[in-house]
């Protein structure tokens, strides 16, 4: 009954990252990309890639200390003593 990891992919950067493709789209740049993905018949694709982060027991506290939560969105309720 006990999750033990998530997948965490900060969204701030994701946001970042989508609103200097959404400039430099309107400019009639090319957006910025980091690599490339395959896809379905189509081939390889660039894009802009944002690596993801497992997050466990052991490294649950990235969260905060990232800036991403606050210790009071995670630590209450029936999950207090845990924190």
């Amino acid at each position: 009954g006990w999750q033990t990891a998530t997948v965490w992919k900060d969204e701030r950067k994701l946001a970042a990252a989508t609103a200097t493709a959404a400039i430099r789209l309107a400019k009639g740049q090319k957006p910025p990309t980091t690599g490339f993905v395959k896809t379905k018949g189509r081939g390889l694709e660039p894009a802009y890639l944002i690596g993801t982060k497992i997050i466990t027991k052991a490294n649950w506290k990235q969260l905060l200390t990232s800036g991403y939560y606050k210790r009071s969105d995670i630590c209450n309720g029936e999950y207090r003593k845990y924190c």
